[in-house]
């Protein structure tokens, strides 16, 4: 089966169009390839999210998922832990995608974006930092998801543009019943740490065109509640270290400050210090509203 995931035409011998990722026709300009293997995986040592990563091999473990193997930026091997079922997937789009877009040469950042009222919001940051649940209340407010917890960048001539993902988002029961952002029945990711269900989205809550992004802002857990304006050095910084396998790649690590550069060239940054208690999400919608008075 051949899908389009991150604006890439993917081949995956399995079916996906339950979590929203319809087939697409075979004109055999196949960008990457997912095989499983046919050997039963022996674990000899690896630690749960080890990973290494070079220009033609590399490959990642995830503990109850199986390892991952990525052989020239083409194919994506995979040894089953467990099965091939939902949250298996969820695993597969994330991180394994932003291993074998960046032997590509693609730029992955660790973010959420949104596409909100003609301008692409980028949310970069670590994990658990928030960034789905402000994606969440942006998209409640008619915005469309771009891509969440990866978001893969093409660099070219000075320029980055982000590439669309695929139409599911992870948000905890308290931040769903919070925001009131669906009330059909997620999917559970039970070998996962993060607490979280996975949501599919209409067609219309999803974007799928490659955009530049417009305004940054960077979630950070605070004792303090702030809205603020940070400098467009500042904003930089931060970024950078958002940034996936620098030290893993030296072009990415030479070119960083001008891979960066081009990803907030034309955008505002901002910083969005906050409590973690849900009625902040009530307080960011407020601040999203006049921003674009």
């Amino acid at each position: 089966m051949f899908y389009t995931l991150y604006n890439h035409k993917i081949r995956i011998p399995c079916k996906l169009d339950y979590l929203g990722i319809p087939a697409v026709k075979d004109n055999n300009a196949l960008n990457i390839e997912v095989k499983f293997s046919d050997s039963p995986f022996e674990n000899e040592g690896l630690l749960d999210n080890q990973f290494e990563l070079r220009d033609d091999y590399g490959f990642y473990y995830r503990e109850k998922i199986g390892l991952f193997e990525f052989l020239n930026g083409s194919v994506i091997k995979i040894y089953l832990e467990g099965e091939a079922d939902t949250p298996f997937f969820q695993t597969l789009f994330n991180f394994p995608f932003a291993c074998i877009f960046a032997q590509n040469g693609f730029l992955p950042i660790h973010g959420s974006s949104v596409r909100f009222k003609e301008k692409t919001i980028l949310f970069p940051g670590i994990t658990k930092q928030g960034k789905s649940s402000l994606a969440a209340v942006l998209i409640k407010l008619g915005g469309k998801l771009i891509t969440e917890d990866i978001a893969l960048f093409r660099l070219t001539q000075n320029k980055a543009t982000l590439l669309p993902s695929y139409p599911l988002i992870k948000l905890s029961k308290e931040v769903n019943k919070e925001i009131s952002f669906s009330s059909k029945e997620p999917f559970k990711l039970e070998k996962s740490d993060l607490e979280r269900d996975l949501f599919k989205l209409n067609k219309r809550d999803f974007y799928n065109e490659e955009s530049s992004i417009d305004i940054v802002i960077f979630p950070e857990w605070s004792e303090i509640e702030e809205f603020k304006t940070v400098s467009y050095k500042q904003g930089l910084m931060k970024l950078i270290s958002s940034n996936f396998f620098t030290s893993e790649f030296p072009s990415l690590e030479k070119n960083s400050l001008k891979n960066n550069l081009a990803v907030i060239q034309s955008a505002k940054c901002y910083e969005f210090k906050r409590k973690k208690e849900l009625r902040n999400l009530k307080n960011f919608q407020n601040q999203i509203e006049e921003l674009f008075i």
